[in-house]
């Protein structure tokens, strides 16, 4: 029996300190959701330091990097609603939350292709940790717009997409392949990295079905795809960056 276990929110009752800010988004609320709660490495936090699982009451850590400087953030998640609300708490360093468990609210409601997003942050201990924030977020949500541009543009940037992805997964194949022929000659290598290069073009053939369906579907049914799709490119990259640290460390 799965025991679940109750959501303790933040008190914020002597916190009044709040912000909110909105932006007009290109992107489908499907992606935005997507990119807050599993691809924040494609926008945000810096590549390799994330830890996050979705699900309410899971905890999560990252670092951003700001001017050359680490900045770790911390918190959990909330309250999930697919592709119409994210519920985190917000924890950062001395140059941003102070320490304090804040409360950030994002809100994804479609706007013609695209999507309105609308972030409340509260809970800050004070007006100046207020005022960083509310000058920061309308930054982060234009990286987040630039990370998720096209994919509610049109049939030419589809084509863009495809194009650049299919160049990416014919040199990951390539490394693949090199990889696997590298193994093949020594039975205790072979042993120790089978099952990882298994992995590694299973997963590289599930992206390619989904790239090949992209190219074919019509109308507006192409954008519902995308998140599927850009799931299983990050776990591919990752995948590969996982098998390249195993690759140098047993060469």
């Amino acid at each position: 029996m799965k025991i679940v276990k109750n959501v303790i929110m933040p008190d914020l009752a002597d916190r009044p300190h709040r912000l909110t800010v909105g932006r007009d988004m290109a992107a489908p609320a499907a992606e935005l959701y997507l990119a807050w709660t599993g691809q924040i490495d494609r926008w945000f936090a810096a590549p390799g330091t994330v830890l996050m699982r979705t699900g309410v009451n899971e905890p999560f850590f990252f670092e951003a990097l700001h001017q050359g400087q680490r900045h770790p953030h911390y918190g959990r998640f909330l309250k999930l609603e697919p592709d119409r609300l994210v519920q985190l708490t917000w924890v950062s360093g001395p140059l941003g939350t102070g320490g304090t468990e804040t409360v950030v609210t994002i809100e994804l409601s479609p706007k013609g292709e695209g999507t309105h997003l609308r972030l409340t942050h509260a809970g800050f201990a004070d007006e100046g940790s207020k005022d960083i924030h509310e000058q920061a977020w309308p930054l982060v949500l234009e990286m987040l717009d630039k990370a998720f541009p096209a994919h509610a543009a049109g049939q030419g940037k589809r084509e863009e997409y495809i194009d650049k992805l299919s160049q990416q997964l014919k040199e990951w194949s390539t490394w693949i392949d090199e990889m696997e022929s590298r193994v093949a000659g020594s039975s205790t290598v072979k042993r120790q990295f089978d099952t990882r290069i298994r992995d590694l073009k299973f997963k590289r053939d599930a992206l390619s079905q989904k790239l090949r369906e992209l190219g074919t579907t019509s109308g507006d049914a192409w954008k519902t795809l995308m998140t599927g799709i850009e799931s299983a490119r990050k776990e591919l990259k990752d995948a590969i960056s996982a098998a390249r640290d195993k690759f140098k460390k047993a060469a």
